[in-house]
């Protein structure tokens, strides 16, 4: 981890923090090999170390553009005093790091030491007329220097306010999807939410005139299925909530798994059903998407016991959780009195158990039947399980 971020920090400083000062980078390197295999015009050791050091300064230059140009100016004015008769090699010294001070936006050290340098030209042709660069061609040189900094900078500057003005419409986009998931949120609970209330109460009112067994039985039924859909359409607008105010996926805003429990079993007593709940402890909250892969568990043992109990009393479900060796686990018992011995066990509470790594059982003893699932709470699960579970249905 610590290499990483260390050759990372080597990387941006070799690179720089701006858009131009990679090609200028490159461009520096090239003048320095360029110069680096060049031929000297003397071999004295001053002469050739001189020289070598143009070629070093050109490396540096994108780096310390100021300390650099200062430093040529004066191996510039050192060389014209030693060696009048011979070619200055520090011209490209000095002038590639100004170009560098003028594409990074400081253009009065760049003024200072483009002076400078004209005034040590200036002097340089007193004292080397026959070899010294003409001022024209000079101004020439030093104006393209110029022109390729301004242009590096404009180009800066444009590529900037490009990005910002992508990150502008990136955020408005934004907003505007919130703004629509937040209206969706509002239609939605006015028209789907009001529709299944205005359902579950006319179940109820059917109910209690009803004196027919089998249709009291369907009717239940229907009472846990409407109950457990306004249920799942609550989580569903909660989620939805979540996204529009950018809350963490980890913040809790939807009913816990006792209390979505005891939801159900409620909805199921209006039917006629005494389902005793009974949570051993207490149940932590967990992630929440293991919360939702539980929920639809809990909704499957309710939906089971409407459906396949032979009395509407005597029936329960006790939630607790296990600390094993090997994990943690939420263990689920559901019993209800059936009318015939039978050790058939729940094909979709298991495929579901068995999706989330967990186990069901079933048994049957005295006319009671019996369902235990254990599911693991520990490992992560995929997040794509909970659309599969959505669409189930209940055996």
């Amino acid at each position: 981890m610590n290499d990483q971020g260390t050759s990372g920090r080597i990387m941006r400083a070799l690179l720089g923090n701006r858009i131009v000062d990679i090609p200028l980078r490159a461009f520096a390197l090239l003048f320095f090999i360029i110069d680096l295999f060049g031929s000297p015009e003397s071999t004295e050791p001053v002469a050739l170390i001189l020289f070598y050091l143009s070629a070093v300064l050109l490396a540096v230059a994108p780096f310390f553009p100021v300390s650099v140009t200062a430093v040529a100016l004066g191996l510039y004015a050192a060389h014209m005093l030693l060696y009048p008769d011979l070619i200055n090699p520090f011209q490209l010294s000095i002038l590639l790091p100004i170009t560098v001070l003028v594409a990074h936006g400081r253009p009065w050290p760049a003024l200072l030491y483009t002076g400078l340098f004209f005034t040590l030209a200036i002097g340089e042709e007193f004292l080397q007329a026959s070899l010294a660069t003409p001022l024209a061609e000079l101004a020439l040189v030093t104006g393209a220097a110029w022109i390729l900094g301004v242009s590096a900078y404009f180009l800066e500057n444009r590529i900037n306010l490009a990005i910002h003005e992508r990150e502008r419409l990136a955020i408005a986009h934004e907003q505007e999807l919130q703004r629509l998931r937040v209206a969706f949120i509002i239609d939605t609970h006015d028209t789907v939410s009001h529709s299944l209330a205005t359902q579950s109460a006319a179940i109820r009112v059917i109910s209690h005139e009803n004196t027919d067994t089998k249709v009291a039985s369907m009717l239940d039924e229907l009472s846990a299925i409407n109950e457990q859909s306004q249920l799942e359409l609550r989580s569903l607008l909660l989620g939805l909530r979540e996204g529009a105010l950018d809350l963490s996926t980890e913040h809790h805003t939807t009913l816990s798994l006792e209390e979505a429990l005891a939801s159900m079993i409620a909805s199921a007593k209006a039917g006629g059903y005494e389902i005793d709940l009974t949570v051993v402890g207490s149940l932590p909250r967990y992630s929440a998407a293991t919360d939702r892969q539980l929920l639809f568990i809990a909704r499957e043992l309710v939906t089971n016991i409407v459906k396949h109990s032979s009395e509407r009393t005597g029936c329960s479900i006790t939630l607790s959780e296990n600390r094993e060796e090997h994990g943690t686990f939420v263990q689920a018992v559901a019993t209800n009195p059936i009318s015939t011995q039978s050790l058939a066990k729940p094909q979709s509470l298991a495929r579901r158990a068995q999706e989330f790594g967990g186990t069901c059982e079933a048994s049957s003893t005295d006319r009671i039947f019996t369902v235990t699932v254990r599911i693991p709470v520990t490992r992560k699960r995929p997040t794509s399980l909970e659309s599969g579970m959505a669409g189930g249905s209940a055996v």
